[in-house]
């Protein structure tokens, strides 16, 4: 016997509780007054010919009344538990708990004319609460089908529909199944299923699933119906093939960083629907790709850096073609090379740059080395991270002369085993001449003068003068300011032994524009301190000053350049205002004592007023006057006084040899002048000395000149050949 009911909402969705109901109307009258005959519920039921069904009327309250009304030419079939009258069939009867109040009625050997509707109802204080049944013979389904179409997306191309159990499509095209059935009572559910993945699920008698083809696509598809009264789903099934353009990878053996010398092997896999496939290899370069196989495998026993690059492995079958890429590196042991150029004294950047050349490009630098032209080993140099050595200031640059060796490090082997590798390079610095710590400063009774020169390029000319005469340089030179003063300080040095005057220098630090100006005559000796004041000077404004002396042997060597920003007139306070307001006035009676004694003094002895103030006027003012316009009196000196001539033999270019020198009959100047020569001094000579020789003290070093940077000579010692004379 097959049974199945099915639930359908009438006049509310559930059951509805007649308790409820009665508390509604007990509470407020209502409800009788609205409702005669309530519909509280109806029933489905699915049943086979032949089989027994019992129906079951809801029952809430055990005090009412309850009755069943039948099909077609029954009116009434029971009341309580009793069957009517008029019902002569033994095939129905009451069942249940009737001191519950359940009233079921029970139907046997159900026959065709037993399928309709049939009424529990239930009367409770003057309402009548009724539950519908609908009894139906149970209908199995068949004829379950599938239908495909492909590339066609519409639903109502119907005709275009093809019964099959296999389709094959191609990839992004799309395909459509259909799937239906003759449908039962009660009624079924389908569904599509994918590798035991549900789909799409609906529909009663047909459903349908689009579907846009990717290579995972391939498979079985299976319609599925379920239904209540089927003890088994019904299934069909479909194969879908999708034809799809090679998948591709690449595999290397091993890794794709590999060191120089060694073998690689790369792998080209394919897949694709059909499976017979075209590959090539090829290396992809700036010129176009370079086929450099056939095949799914690449061997390279022994690979060079020349064979780092990207390579592409491409497979076509008869629905296109697929490509994959990879790139491979081969590491190698670094090249280092320096770049470098010729450092003079006047350049401002001075330093070597390590370029290396090697995979990969993570390098680590260590300290460079400088030797001799001769190989010797002068010093280590600590450089920057990323290999430039950066050479210091230096007053004697020759020194950084020589060759130096940058080594780094990529930690990738060379094949002489070596993880290290170096870039040798030969710096030459070229400057003007310095004499060398070697050399004496003081000769005493016969003179055997040895004069050492280090010069590159080779000098030509020297000039040897007495400077006995000619001051040195002022020292301990600062500048400051006050208000829109500029006050420079300084110490007096030697004056030569003749009586010096100073002149200072002045430019704005934006300009290269020097103005010479003559500070007025001082009487000051060794080491005592001048102070001089530069009025009313442009206020916002950096200052660049210098000072030097002359007398009337030459001129003395500029000090160095000192720098002074001039700012604006300083906003005071009250209580600055009030000591400046009070040193002024203090200032003024005084003065104003002072010249009232004086002029009583004056009058006292008939001087005259107006002669002392020209007078002091006089000494207030200062002439600004050029170099051009200063007398030389070196030049008349020399011109009128007898030359006496030291004769120093010459042993080199880069070192001066020695000489003898007797007697001098003047101490004023001592010159020596020849013709141009060349000379030439092995530069082996050079480094037998101490390294440390070349900078000596400050003290025993004699200047050429004060700057290499175009200064204007100070001094007159001149290039000049040394040529043996004797005195």
């Amino acid at each position: 016997m097959l049974i199945f009911s099915r639930n359908t909402a009438s006049s509310s969705s559930s059951l509805i509780d007649i308790g409820n109901i009665m508390k509604f109307k007990n509470d407020k009258n209502t409800i009788a007054q609205r409702f005669q005959k309530y519909v509280y519920a109806d029933q489905q039921l699915y049943v086979s010919l032949g089989s027994t069904i019992e129906i079951k009327c809801p029952n809430r309250s055990i005090t009412s009344k309850t009755a069943w009304f039948g099909r077609k030419g029954i009116s009434q079939i029971s009341e309580g538990p009793y069957l009517n009258e008029n019902v002569n069939d033994s095939r129905f009867s009451i069942t249940g708990i009737f001191k519950l109040g359940q009233y079921n009625l029970r139907i046997s050997d159900v026959k065709i004319e037993d399928f309709g509707i049939y009424v529990c109802t239930k009367v409770l204080q003057d309402i009548t609460f009724e539950f519908r049944v609908n009894l139906t013979s149970i209908k199995l389904p068949s004829d379950l089908n599938i239908y495909s179409l492909v590339g066609k997306s519409s639903k109502t191309i119907r005709n275009h529909f093809q019964k099959t159990t296999k389709v094959t499509g191609r990839e992004n095209e799309t395909i459509m199944l259909h799937c239906n059935l003759s449908s039962g009572l009660p009624k079924e559910d389908l569904m599509w299923s994918y590798r035991d993945h549900t789909l799409k699920c609906g529909g009663s008698d047909s459903i349908d699933l689009i579907v846009k083809l990717k290579p995972s696509d391939s498979g079985i598809y299976a319609c599925i119906v379920n239904s209540s009264i089927l003890e088994a789903p019904l299934v069909r099934t479909i194969a879908v093939t999708v034809l799809y353009r090679p998948r591709v990878s690449i595999n290397i053996e091993g890794s794709s960083n590999v060191i120089e010398g060694n073998a690689i092997v790369l792998y080209c896999n394919t897949e694709s629907n059909p499976k017979e496939v075209n590959i090539s290899l090829y290396k992809r370069e700036l010129q176009g790709d370079i086929e450099v196989g056939t095949g799914a495998k690449l061997q390279i026993n022994v690979i060079t850096r020349r064979d780092s690059g990207l390579y592409v492995c491409i497979a076509a079958n008869t629905i296109g073609k697929g490509l994959s890429e990879t790139s491979i590196t081969v590491m190698y042991a670094l090249d280092v090379t320096i770049q470098y150029q010729n450092i003079t004294k006047a350049n401002g950047v001075r330093k070597l740059q390590s370029n290396p050349s090697g995979a990969p490009e993570m390098y680590m630098f260590y300290d460079w080395e400088h030797r001799s032209e001769y190989g010797d080993h002068i010093r280590f140099i600590t450089g920057s991270k990323d290999g430039i050595l950066q050479f210091p200031a230096s007053k004697y640059p020759y020194q950084d002369n020589g060759f130096y060796t940058c080594t780094a490090s990529n930690k990738i082997p060379h094949k002489n085993g070596m993880t290290r590798q170096s870039g040798l390079v030969y710096l030459n610095v070229k400057g003007m001449p310095v004499f060398t710590a070697e050399n004496k400063q003081d000769f005493y009774g016969i003179l055997d003068i040895t004069v050492n020169v280090f010069s590159h390029p080779e000098y030509s000319e020297m000039l040897i003068q007495n400077q006995n005469g000619v001051p040195k340089r002022p020292i301990n030179v600062s500048v400051c300011t006050v208000e829109d003063n500029i006050i420079v300080k300084w110490v007096c040095n030697f004056d030569g032994g003749f009586q010096q005057t100073f002149f200072s220098k002045v430019r704005e630090k934006s300009s290269d524009d020097w103005t010479t100006i003559h500070v007025p005559s001082m009487n000051c000796s060794t080491n005592s301190t001048l102070l001089w004041t530069l009025y009313n000077q442009k206020p916002h404004t950096t200052y660049m000053f210098l000072v030097y002396s002359q007398n009337k042997i030459g001129k003395s060597y500029r000090s160095e350049e000192k720098s002074v920003f001039l700012g604006g007139m300083k906003q005071n306070s009250v209580q600055v205002t009030t000591v400046l307001v009070s040193v002024v006035l203090t200032i003024c009676l005084a003065l104003l004592i002072a010249i009232i004694l004086i002029c009583w003094k004056m009058k006292k002895r008939g001087i005259d007023m107006n002669v002392s103030r020209d007078y002091i006027e006089d000494q207030s003012h200062y002439d600004e006057i050029e170099v051009h316009e200063m007398n030389d009196v070196s030049t008349d000196l020399r011109s009128s006084s007898s030359s006496i001539v030291i004769n120093i033999p010459v042993i080199g270019s880069t070192y001066s040899g020695s000489s003898s020198t007797h007697s001098s009959q003047s101490s004023e100047v001592v010159s020596s002048s020849s013709e141009t020569g060349t000379h030439t001094t092995d530069p082996k000579d050079i480094y037998n000395g101490s390294y440390q020789a070349l900078v000596g003290s400050t003290s025993q070093q004699i200047q050429v000149s004060q700057s290499f940077e175009g200064l204007e000579r100070e001094t007159i010692l001149e290039h000049s050949v040394i040529q043996n004379h004797q005195v």
